[in-house]
């Protein structure tokens, strides 16, 4: 899991191919492209982007998120959220839905995170993460979230 500025996104090219295209084009985003729902990424195989907006919510109503296949750059483009992390392991899956990179799990947060526009979230798969959630006061965000082909996660435990 990765959590830094969106100005320091450089810093991680050179991973993979796939990472470099999903961190090029968060890098040179021209937001009035995006539309609606899906984005493709130009130059990769397998990474797009989804932008979608909504209203916080309070986190004890959420599941966390883990995937199995992708990786999630997280990006607001306008508003703020809070995020809560946990390691999967300490959490209970309680649905799952694989064919779309799905796993929902339950259980206590470990650490949080702000996203607002000026940040960025990375998680691979298997790291478990809740999103959508109130950060002072409930609020609309709009948000592009990156997903990158990045191989098997580790198998859910705890359930």
């Amino acid at each position: 899991m990765i959590y830094c500025g969106r100005s320091e996104l450089s810093r991680y090219l050179g991973i993979s191919a796939e990472l470099d295209a999903a961190l090029r084009f968060a890098m040179g985003l021209d937001e009035g492209k995006l539309v609606p729902g899906r984005n493709e990424v130009p130059g990769s195989e397998g990474v797009y982007a989804n932008c979608f907006t909504y209203t916080t919510l309070p986190a004890d109503g959420l599941l966390f998120e883990s995937h199995l296949r992708n990786a999630d750059l997280h990006l607001a483009l306008s508003g703020e959220e809070m995020i809560q992390l946990a390691r999967q392991e300490n959490l209970k899956e309680v649905e799952a839905r694989r064919e779309e990179d799905y796993i929902g799990l339950s259980g206590p947060h470990e650490a949080l995170v702000r996203l607002g526009p000026a940040d960025a979230l990375l998680v691979f798969p298997g790291e478990a993460h809740k999103v959508k959630c109130v950060w002072e006061a409930p609020g609309e965000v709009r948000k592009l979230v990156v997903k990158i082909p990045a191989g098997a996660a580790p198998p859910v435990s705890g359930t």
